[in-house]
């Protein structure tokens, strides 16, 4: 009797374990050791965009895709393997069912092998649950900043990928709910501590934008950003169900969709020039951010076939696509109104110093040009630890002493002790 407990205590356990992930492989068993190209793929949620997803895979450079979930199976190994005519060692498809799976060397190991990680879309929660502040984590953030792989996602799996993320913990959130209570309880919001996407920087990405409309409540989520980050220009970038956004490693991104068959749209979304945040968020109370009718600035642009139209991330302003909106809330009450293109250069009191701060190359591995703004000085440079590390700054080249790959940390200081943060990655 008492063998036969210890027998079912083990099988119980070894089950339980082993119910952390499930694996699917298609293709070659062994992982091949290629070089990849690093991009980053926005899916809205819909049926996926086949050239969207061969800009993608093609970034793998015929080596290994994985692909995360936390539900379904393996139905992107073939369509990946077989379907868009793009040769690659292996897919192979993680379904990770508990934050467990951090702890498995064989989940680890596939992560630090892919050329190319996809995240299938499902329930966003789940994804922070059980690869945020672990393993899975810190080999993610390996994957995008120190091998510069490639990453992409749909719908959960894009709304991760975001600097600023809609964690859904608490559940979904309408417009309607978030415009008229903006602290509604199911707005919950991450900041700057999951993965960190170089081009998605202070931004927060939205998917099935257009069924049910998103407008209001990714316009509430960034007044809420604004408040918790002021004097950064707080961006969004949206894409409507059926509509792709590839960036590629310059910071170019191309939208795809059916456009004009299907009216196929993405948005890059940013704050007012002033940086103004909402006139009334209170608790309980209906959001107004009008700004003059101009609280928002919006570039919306068609999705075709063959990747037309294109935005440049680098400065979130040029384009080959000329319709941009004001989006503004009145009261609980969304509108927009078409506009003249973003142009900022009018200001006549700077109200951001991080954003003039220009850092090139970004990654880097020697040495990065810093050109820092009038009358501010680099005050000190931080790991991703917290810690301190000498650096020498002359001639505008900023050159770190300390040798280990990773994030780093800007701080750059005014005349008037004003403090902003320049965010590094050495490879």
């Amino acid at each position: 009797m008492r063998f036969l407990v210890l027998t079912l205590l083990l099988v119980i356990s070894l089950g339980c374990f082993s119910q952390s992930y499930e694996s699917y492989r298609t293709g070659n068993p062994e992982s091949l050791d290629v070089t990849p190209t690093f991009g980053v793929c926005l899916m809205g949620g819909g049926a996926e965009n086949d050239n969207a997803m061969q800009w993608f895979l093609n970034l793998a450079n015929g080596g290994d895709v994985l692909v995360l979930r936390t539900s379904g199976s393996d139905a992107y190994n073939p369509y990946f393997y077989n379907q868009l005519g793009v040769t690659l060692n292996s897919v192979e498809t993680l379904v990770i069912t508990s934050s467990q799976a951090s702890q498995e060397d064989y989940v680890i190991n596939r992560i630090n092998q892919a050329e190319a990680i996809w995240f299938a879309g499902g329930d966003q929660s789940d994804y922070i649950n059980f690869f945020k502040s672990n393993a899975i984590n810190v080999a993610l953030n390996h994957h995008i900043n120190i091998k510069q792989a490639a990453i992409g996602g749909t719908s959960a799996g894009m709304a991760i990928l975001s600097d600023y993320y809609f964690s859904a913990t608490n559940g979904t959130v309408t417009s309607f709910e978030a415009l008229f209570n903006p602290f509604h309880p199911n707005i919950s919001l991450g900041e700057s501590d999951f993965l960190n996407v170089p081009l998605l920087e202070e931004t927060i990405t939205d998917t099935h934008f257009d069924n049910p409309d998103r407008k209001g409540r990714l316009s509430v989520f960034i007044a809420r950003l604004l408040m918790t980050n002021p004097n950064t220009s707080v961006k969004g970038i949206a894409a409507e169900e059926f509509t792709a956004i590839c960036i590629d490693q310059n910071a170019m991104a191309k939208v795809y969709g059916d456009y004009p068959e299907f009216e196929d749209y993405a948005y890059f979304v940013q704050t007012n020039c002033e940086l103004s945040p909402a006139e009334t968020i209170e608790q309980n109370e209906p959001i107004t951010w009008s700004i003059n009718q101009s609280a928002i600035d919006v570039i919306k642009i068609p999705a075709t076939p063959t990747g037309t139209y294109q935005f440049d991330l680098n400065d979130w302003q040029t384009s080959n696509w000329s319709t941009w909106e004001h989006w503004y809330i009145n009261n609980g009450n969304f509108n927009s109104s078409a506009s003249l293109p973003r142009d900022c250069t009018q200001l006549l009191v700077d109200t951001s110093t991080v954003n003039q701060v220009k850092a090139y190359p970004n990654p880097f591995s020697e040495f990065v040009h810093v050109n820092l703004p009038v009358r501010h000085k680099i005050k000190s440079v931080y790991n991703a630890y917290g810690q301190a590390v000498d650096f020498i700054f002359k001639s505008k080249q900023l050159r770190l002493k300390s040798q280990s790959k990773g994030v780093y940390y800007v701080c750059v200081e005014s005349n008037s002790g004003e403090i902003s943060y320049l965010s590094l990655i050495k490879h």
